[in-house]
């Protein structure tokens, strides 16, 4: 009897340790073939294609019609030719002109200017010249009857048949003559 009881006593252990055996057993197994890690992505690798010529498009040469190019507050009609050139002009100012020296165009020659206040796109206006050789062609833009100038920084581009030629450059500030109406503006606003 006291074998039975010997063996009753081990009975248990043997268990344990036979669920412990299984369990390493089954852990070795897990690491081993199951916990495999994640496989890490390679990248495939692509057929490298010859690489495209790009052409770059290059500025137009420079036709060379417009010789100079100069703002003004008056011209001389019969020549289109600048009498009080200047790039500063007032709010009051009735006129300003863009008079173009040019350098013996042809009949059909295209002549344009865009005009910018403050970065901002004005206007623009075309002129195809019907006779050829001429001297010099004037811009002009009045002021409004009813409202000043506005006062700005302006930018003028001047094209010969599509291709920029010439830039130019004038400012609008508000008029600072020495008038009985300015002085009651300062003094009595």
């Amino acid at each position: 009897m006291n074998k039975m009881k010997n063996q009753k006593g081990l009975m248990p252990i043997l268990i344990i340790a036979l669920i412990a055996l299984v369990g390493l057993g089954g852990f070795f197994v897990f690491q081993t073939f199951l916990n495999k890690p994640a496989a890490t992505p390679v990248p495939l690798k692509q057929k490298t294609q010859p690489k495209k010529t790009v052409m770059v498009k290059t500025r137009s040469k420079t036709p060379g019609i417009i010789k100079q190019v100069a703002t003004a507050k008056a011209i001389d009609v019969k020549t289109s030719l600048p009498i009080q050139p200047t790039n500063k002009f007032t709010t009051k100012d009735k006129y300003v002109y863009l008079s173009l020296v040019l350098n013996n165009p042809t009949a059909g020659t295209r002549i344009d200017y865009v005009r910018y206040i403050n970065g901002r796109y004005l206007d623009h206006k075309s002129v195809k010249l019907a006779s050829p050789g001429m001297k010099a062609l004037a811009f002009d833009w009045a002021a409004k009857t009813t409202a000043n100038r506005p006062v700005g920084v302006y930018r003028v581009r001047t094209y010969t048949n599509g291709i920029l030629e010439k830039r130019a450059n004038y400012t609008v500030s508000k008029d600072t003559s020495l008038t009985f109406a300015n002085l009651m503006e300062t003094y009595y606003p």
